[in-house]
């Protein structure tokens, strides 16, 4: 799961993952907030990313402001959500 939170000209976004980030999961990760970044009319003064490993359901997860994408996987790499 992805969630976002604004706070003035402090943008975080956080990434809530089951496992550490790799290499690659962090690199898209900049990808997306830079672009996000880009986007913007003013310039931000702090862009943050934040990965948090957890394996509690996402009904539990703090969803700061709010939540930018959703992604479920059972064991089975099935798409029954865990809510």
């Amino acid at each position: 799961m992805v969630a976002l939170k604004v706070s003035g000209q402090h943008v975080t976004f956080r990434y809530y993952l089951d496992h550490e980030p790799t290499d690659f999961v962090r690199e898209r990760a900049e990808i997306v907030a830079v672009n996000f970044d880009a986007g913007l009319s003013s310039a931000l003064e702090k862009l943050e990313i934040e990965f948090v490993h957890s394996k509690e359901r996402m009904s539990k997860l703090e969803t700061l402001d709010t939540v930018l994408f959703c992604r479920w996987e059972n064991d089975l790499v099935g798409t029954t959500p865990d809510f």
